[in-house]
């Protein structure tokens, strides 16, 4: 409990999702740009949306998206063998402090209870679990990034078969750009974060 007082009195704050941004720009520079665009992963318009202190599952073939991702922490759990239609086959939590959130929003801990009990709903058979999460600048940011990845741990643990557990450090460079707080798990179940190209995971 004093854990998470700590967590809260430091006042870890979210802010609002941020909105996309049309550069006009002019000239050979102009095509340039339009294929860096165009070459950027970006998700499918098709998704279901993950809101802030929320966790949702979603069916084979299809994707989960959450953004506004500061000081918050994602947690995702995925099969990593081929998906079978019709089956769920991964999970995300938007895992947030209490003073980021609505007071009708769930505590911390129902936060994360809420993600483990949608896996259990349908478990996976070869799943693995990704705490995804910023790079702890503050003492009470590295306490909240440590309390998601030890509860991931002891969560995992306790399920048949045990999830693979692997933190990810993000890079939040583009935090602030438009779609640079943004995070999805795709159709194949790669992960994508922020405004970069490749897969994180």
């Amino acid at each position: 409990m004093q854990l998470l007082k700590s967590i809260f009195l430091c006042g870890l704050l979210a802010a609002p999702s941020l909105g996309e941004l049309t550069k006009v720009v002019r000239g050979d520079h102009a095509s340039r740009v339009v294929e860096k665009i165009e070459a950027r992963a970006d998700p499918p318009s098709s998704k279901t949306t993950v809101d802030i202190a929320e966790s949702k599952r979603e069916l084979s073939g299809g994707t989960l998206y959450t953004e506004g991702l500061l000081t918050c922490v994602a947690v995702i759990i995925r099969n990593m063998g081929p998906g079978a239609n019709g089956q769920f086959d991964k999970v995300m939590g938007h895992v947030s402090s209490n003073l980021c959130q609505s007071g009708d929003s769930p505590p911390l801990d129902d936060q994360l209870d809420n993600i483990w009990a949608l896996y259990d709903s349908q478990p996976f058979p070869n799943p693995e679990a990704l705490v995804i999460y910023p790079r702890a600048d503050n003492p009470a940011q590295n306490a909240f990034n440590g309390f998601v990845m030890d509860n991931t741990n002891q969560n995992a643990g306790t399920r048949n078969p045990p999830p693979s557990v692997r933190g990810i450090e993000r890079d939040q460079s583009n935090v602030m750009a438009p779609g640079g707080s943004r995070l999805w798990i795709d159709q194949s179940n790669a992960v994508y974060w922020s405004t970069f190209d490749g897969a994180i995971a």
